[in-house]
């Protein structure tokens, strides 16, 4: 008879500690792209979470850990979405699916302004990984997401959608043409949808700049 008011005790403490946590995590992300990692502190994310230093260090750890549990919680869910899109599109032409993908990784970040100024001060681009405080695990998610885009245009070439370029260099083409566009609309202050440019870009990647 004890078992289900226990259970739901612990139930209603594993929700309160996730909402806790997500909290925590959302002052933290507004925090992070803000100030940038190095002018970042738990005092100031505890006191826009309205938690106590000592109760972010001892449910999510030091601003490392903090730093690269946001960075992993996003990351997964940007794979998520990415992943669910490629196996949704699996039947279609590799084209039409890296068509796809461009409006959707728009999209997220449109979405996500201040998840792509972290990625912003930190690299000064989306997908650069030199000299950052991202963890192994971290950058292990970005190296899928990369790898997923040369098996893509790999099958674009066999399908007969492109000429036989190196895919790693499409994939080099492909995430500096987003991360530029991305870029411009940071120096706009986020002010237009992004997303309107994935028209321009495809006409970049597919059919380049020259004039028939």
């Amino acid at each position: 008879m004890d078992k289900i008011p226990s259970q739901r005790r612990q139930a209603r403490k594993k929700d309160e500690r996730n909402w806790q946590r997500k909290k925590i995590l959302d002052a933290g992300l507004d925090v992070f792209a803000r100030n940038g990692y190095e002018g970042t502190s738990v005092r100031e994310i505890a006191e826009i979470s309205g938690f106590s230093v000592g109760h972010i260090y001892n449910l999510i750890g030091k601003k490392e850990e903090l730093f690269d549990q946001l960075l992993l919680q996003e990351g997964c869910d940007f794979e998520g979405v990415l992943l669910s899109l490629t196996e949704r599109l699996s039947q279609q032409p590799a084209i039409e699916i890296l068509d796809q993908l461009i409006v959707e990784i728009l999209s997220y970040f449109q979405e996500r302004p201040a998840l792509f100024q972290i990625y912003l001060n930190e690299t000064g681009a989306v997908l650069a990984a030199i000299d950052t405080h991202f963890s192994k695990r971290v950058l292990r998610l970005r190296g899928r997401l990369q790898k997923q885009i040369v098996t893509l245009f790999k099958r674009a070439f066999e399908e007969g959608s492109v000429i036989e370029i190196d895919p790693e260099h499409m994939r080099i083409a492909f995430f500096q043409l987003l991360n530029g566009f991305l870029g411009a609309w940071a120096l706009a202050r986020y002010r237009y949808p992004v997303v309107n440019e994935a028209k321009t870009i495809r006409q970049i990647i597919w059919s380049g700049l020259r004039s028939k």
